[in-house]
C-alpha cells in the first residue's frame, strides 16, 4: 500500500511512500490524521479468539467495547449483543420489538431462497436474509441521533435498516425508527430512497 501526496496544494501528487508492501487480501484499511491501521489476515496482527458467535459476514464494535455480529443467512439481522461474546451468546426475546424481523424493500425481486412464505404478495422479502456489514454509528458528522445506532445492510432486500438501540431493564433492545419502511432502500435500479 502506498500514499500518494499533494506537497503544493495544487491536486498533483508529488510525493509518494510505500506504508506496507507484501500483504494478501487487507480486510480493513483505516486512515488517521498521521497513520493508517490495517486488518491483514495473514500478518502478525493480534488475535483474540471469541466464543461461537454465529456470526457470518460482519463484526462491529460500540462505544462500550461490545462486539455486535451479524447473523446473515439466519433471518434475525444482528445477534449476541447482549453482552461480549466471550462471557456468552446472550439473546433474549424482548431485545428486538415485535416488528425488528420485518423487512420493508421499495421493490420485489422474489428471491426464491425460503420459499414463497417468505414473500409479499409483490415480491418483497418479507425478512432479513443476507444481512451483512453491519456498523454502530460512533461519530459526530450527522444527526446526534444516529450516534449509537446500528446500520444494517440487507442485499437482498435492497436496503439499509437503522436500528435505534436502548437499554431497559439491563436488556439492550433494537428498534427500527422508521415504522413499515427503511432507513434507506433502493427504488429501482440506479436510483435510491432515505429517510
Amino acid at each position: 500500500m502506498s500514499r500518494h501526496e499533494s506537497t503544493k496544494g495544487d491536486g498533483r501528487f508529488d510525493k509518494h511512500a510505500v506504508f506496507a508492501d507484501g500483504l494478501v487480501v487487507p480486510r480493513k484499511v483505516l486512515p488517521l490524521q498521521d497513520s493508517v491501521l490495517i486488518g491483514d489476515p495473514k500478518g502478525a496482527a493480534m488475535k483474540e479468539p471469541t466464543a461461537p458467535n454465529g456470526g457470518q459476514w460482519g463484526l462491529c464494535q460500540d462505544d462500550f467495547g461490545k462486539p455486535w455480529f451479524s447473523n446473515a443467512g439466519g433471518e434475525k439481522g444482528v445477534w449476541n449483543f447482549q453482552t461480549h461474546v466471550a462471557y456468552g451468546a446472550i439473546n433474549v426475546p424482548s431485545q428486538w420489538n415485535e416488528t425488528w424481523m420485518t423487512v420493508w424493500p421499495a421493490v420485489g425481486l422474489f428471491d426464491a431462497q425460503g420459499g414463497k412464505s417468505r414473500h409479499r404478495d409483490d415480491g418483497t422479502v418479507n425478512h432479513f436474509t443476507a444481512s451483512c456489514g453491519q456498523e454502530i454509528f460512533r461519530r459526530d458528522r450527522q444527526p446526534g441521533e444516529l450516534r449509537g445506532n446500528v446500520f444494517l445492510p440487507e442485499p437482498v432486500g435492497r436496503l439499509i435498516r437503522r436500528g435505534t438501540v436502548e437499554v431497559k431493564d439491563g436488556i439492550t433492545t433494537l428498534t427500527n425508527p422508521h415504522g413499515e419502511s427503511e432507513f434507506f432502500r433502493i427504488t429501482q435500479p440506479g436510483s435510491a430512497e432515505g429517510n
